[in-house]
């Protein structure tokens, strides 16, 4: 979890400025082959000491039951990712070379980025976590196993405590969008946005994308626009 300091220009002057904070979730990948073997490896361990081959996972007063749940600690032979196999192309992390990992992630590198608005806890069963993706048009419940109880709940109380701050945020984002304008609290404002270009998009093929934006408002799509082949 990364949060992000933004600025942005409020007004016509460059001087009139303003600020919000954006928190993110950074999915990351092993660097290197000797990486991706060692977490196949505590992947598998840490999916046999947790023993959910025929376990349940608790949500309120009901139970999931552990083969409709993707578990992220286990990775197959043939996976590059451990969340390859759910994660939209959109989410790619593009941006990863602007945002270094700390030292403590070396050795790995990050591949995915969403907000946390994306993540919801639905619940714990011994050393895992039931979150839930939103990520547009997909959606998906994944189990996180972690090696004990402290760092299971350590992830869980995280991961509520950043949602908690997220109405905060929201209310300082659109602050900073209005440029001091003030809003009655019956009044409505209609965005007008206009998609100009893009650039340094990574290839969906072999050597070629057939790229387009998806614009998405509270979770939702509202508007995708026309692909452009072989670009």
């Amino acid at each position: 979890m990364e949060v992000h300091r933004v600025t942005v220009t409020s007004g016509n002057s460059a001087k009139e400025t303003a600020t919000f904070e954006e928190c993110i979730a950074r999915v990351l990948d092993p660097a290197n082959k000797e990486e991706l073997q060692a977490a196949k490896k505590r992947g598998k361990e840490r999916y046999r000491a947790h023993d959910s081959t025929n376990a349940s996972v608790t949500v309120g007063t009901s139970s999931i039951a552990a083969s409709n749940v993707v578990h992220a600690s286990v990775v197959d032979d043939d996976d590059v990712s451990v969340a390859s196999s759910v994660m939209p192309a959109n989410f790619l992390d593009a941006d990863s070379a602007h945002f270094a990992l700390p030292a403590y992630d070396k050795g790995w590198k990050a591949k995915y980025r969403f907000p946390i608005s994306a993540l919801l806890v639905k619940g714990t069963h011994k050393t895992a976590v039931l979150v839930h993706l939103n990520l547009g048009k997909v959606t998906q419940l994944r189990e996180l196993i972690f090696d004990n109880h402290e760092e299971a709940d350590d992830f869980r109380s995280v991961i509520e405590q950043e949602l908690n701050l997220e109405e905060q945020r929201r209310q300082a984002k659109l602050n900073a969008t209005l440029g001091g304008l003030k809003l009655k609290s019956n009044e409505t404002v209609t965005f007008l946005i206009e998609i100009v270009s893009a650039w340094d998009i990574l290839a969906g093929d072999f050597f070629t994308s057939d790229p387009y934006v998806v614009c998405l408002f509270g979770g939702k799509e509202l508007h995708r626009t026309k692909y452009i082949s072989k670009t």
